[in-house]
């Protein structure tokens, strides 16, 4: 039954639940919810629930993965019981961390009811390249970002968000970042790291990869951190 709520085959979870005797778990729901099956979680909340419920996870599977009617839904349902639940869960910013506007807006409309994140979700936007999502939660939100940002951007070779990043916001970068796009082979990215982040280029993973590539990025390196 897990499989077939996940899978939106409503007509399969009424057989199995008429002719079967295992019933679901809430692993149900959580499925449906991810892939915005709407009528399956109306189907189980009515003839399951006592194996079933609208957890946060379902929420926070929903706004991951965009499916805004889910969360719509969802939220209609919660309205009057669990909306305490929902303020500290992590649906905005798995949302910012997929890209999901549409979503992450619709959260933001209903604050501070359910418009909470952290800095997770700025984080996450820019580690996964989402560069409209960073520029709109810089532009509408305060919790801000961490160095996480910077290096997650790096580490997936997203040199536009880095580039916003670096004009728009202080929050800086760690040593990772030139390590792990050095080791993802994002060549530009080193480059663009060894001019702007000297100081946290101090790695000889990175001298390594810029010797592997080309002699004027050996040169950058080389120049903060001396060969002997």
């Amino acid at each position: 039954m897990n499989g077939a709520a996940r899978g939106n085959y409503l007509d399969v979870l009424q057989w199995l639940h008429d002719h079967r005797t295992e019933s679901c778990t809430q692993d149900a729901v959580d499925g449906a919810a991810s892939n915005g099956h709407v009528a399956v979680m109306r189907w189980l909340i009515a003839h399951c629930s006592e194996n079933c419920w609208l957890s946060r996870a379902a929420l926070e599977n929903a706004a991951a993965n965009g499916q805004l009617d889910a969360v719509k839904w969802l939220y209609k349902q919660h309205i009057q019981s669990s909306a305490s639940e929902w303020i500290a869960s992590g649906a905005m910013d798995r949302a910012a961390s997929g890209g999901h506007l549409n979503v992450v807006v619709w959260f933001h409309n209903r604050r501070p009811e359910l418009g909470s994140c952290t800095t997770a979700a700025l984080d996450g936007a820019a580690t996964n390249g989402h560069l409209e999502m960073v520029k709109w939660l810089h532009a509408n939100r305060r919790e801000g970002g961490t160095y996480r940002a910077m290096d997650g951007a790096a580490a997936g070779g997203h040199l536009e968000v880095m580039m916003f990043l670096y004009v728009h916001r202080s929050d800086g970068c760690t040593s990772d970042a030139a390590v792990n796009a050095a080791l993802n082979e994002h060549v530009e990215v080193v480059q663009w790291l060894l001019q702007h982040y000297p100081q946290q280029a101090h790695h000889e993973k990175v001298r390594m990869f810029a010797a592997r590539y080309n002699y004027s990025l050996l040169q950058q390196a080389n120049r903060i951190v001396p060969v002997y």
